[in-house]
């Protein structure tokens, strides 16, 4: 007990007539502060006091009070906080539910047809003796495979693709059946960038850059539909590598011709030059017998050079022929599309757990958010 403590109990002990000493005053004082209030002052809530009976101080008289003591909750604050952790507890709960009933009753089975493919080049190699030129030769054509590959992959993932396949296959059909649960119907109303953006979720390629390959994944919700359209992508790829191979035919011979048609006007200016001089020796502007052979003998020279030119380039040109009709790319198939005999997405257990996990995470951030918050403002 200080000694403040023990003066205000004599204080109390003592009748009201009579005085309290200074000395009891003074040390009270000096030895612990005190907090005084006047008569009629209002005291702040819910802070609570105790009351005193009142000291003369100074020829007035004050009530010394005590010091609040601190609560680390209110009741109010304790109850919000136990409110919100229930509506957090209850709405949890509530997600969770509703995911599980959706993907254990109402979502829709998806079939499923894969195709594996890569892209391989039929061309010889070109390559000179030894053993180092047939494998520099093989590395080629490797590199080639990984682009071809590559290149396809990126076709599928293209909205050029879906408008290749609209043609042959109605999408909008397959996608928005009657069976198809809500969320996974696609609305046939819908615009072409919209279905273009279900294609890609339906229908997923993937490219192996170790392997240079390719993979197909085609959703549908019926057996029959996934097969025809997994028959149909793969028809849309394999439509792709021709075009190339016919493309690249086509730049292969039509370069050797255009350098055939340039070496066959070079010999026909020279020849005509040839001629020129002949039937008028005046306008080569020759003057003597030494200076006509002179030039005569120029021009046999550059014709020589041009026949022998132009018969490389006609040599050239069925070269390009040989290997433009040599050179194939095809797609290979190393697993076919196979029709689906049961549905395997999605996976409910998976999906059901995923569902809870998110929910309780998503909660658990939300109710961190919220004491953090209540702490700063209280």
């Amino acid at each position: 007990m200080s000694k403040f403590d023990r003066t205000l109990g004599d204080a109390e002990s003592t009748p009201p007539d009579t005085p309290v000493s200074a000395d009891a005053v003074a040390v009270s004082s000096q030895d612990e502060p005190i907090e005084l209030r006047r008569d009629g002052d209002s005291l702040p809530e819910p802070t609570r006091y105790r009351r005193r009976e009142p000291l003369e101080l100074g020829g007035q008289r004050s009530f010394p009070v005590d010091r609040p003591r601190p609560e680390t909750r209110l009741p109010v604050q304790r109850e919000s906080r136990g409110l919100i952790g229930i509506l957090i507890a209850l709405l949890t709960l509530a997600m969770g539910t509703a995911g599980t009933i959706y993907f254990a009753y109402y979502a829709t089975d998806r079939y499923v047809t894969e195709v594996h493919f890569t892209v391989n080049d039929s061309g010889g190699i070109q390559s000179g003796p030894g053993a180092s030129a047939q494998f520099q030769g093989l590395g080629s054509q490797a590199g080639a495979a990984f682009t071809d590959t590559f290149l396809v992959c990126e076709y599928l993932r293209s909205p050029t693709v879906v408008a290749d396949i609209a043609d042959k296959v109605d999408l909008r059909r397959i996608w928005s059946g009657a069976q198809v649960d809500w969320f996974s119907r696609f609305d046939p109303k819908s615009s072409q960038e919209d279905l273009e953006k279900y294609f890609k979720n339906r229908v997923v390629v993937d490219y192996d850059p170790m392997t240079a390959t390719g993979q197909i994944s085609v959703e549908a919700f019926t057996a029959q539909d996934s097969f025809e359209l997994a028959k149909v992508t793969r028809a849309a790829a394999r439509t792709l590598v021709n075009g190339m191979n016919a493309e690249m035919r086509t730049d292969m011979i039509k370069f050797a011709d255009h350098e055939v048609e340039l070496a066959a006007a070079h010999l026909e200016r020279i020849r005509l030059s040839q001629i020129d001089l002949t039937k008028n020796p005046v306008a080569g502007k020759t003057a003597t017998g030494t200076s006509l052979f002179y030039q005569s003998s120029q021009l046999q020279i550059e014709r020589d050079m041009a026949e022998q030119a132009y018969s490389t380039a006609l040599t050239n040109l069925e070269l390009a022929r040989q290997q433009a009709e040599r050179t194939q790319k095809y797609l290979v198939n190393f697993v076919n599309p196979v029709l689906p005999a049961s549905p395997i997405r999605p996976v409910r257990w998976q999906m059901i757990l995923s569902v809870w996990l998110g929910t309780f995470m998503v909660m658990s951030i939300v109710s961190l958010v919220i004491s953090t918050v209540r702490e700063h403002m209280f």
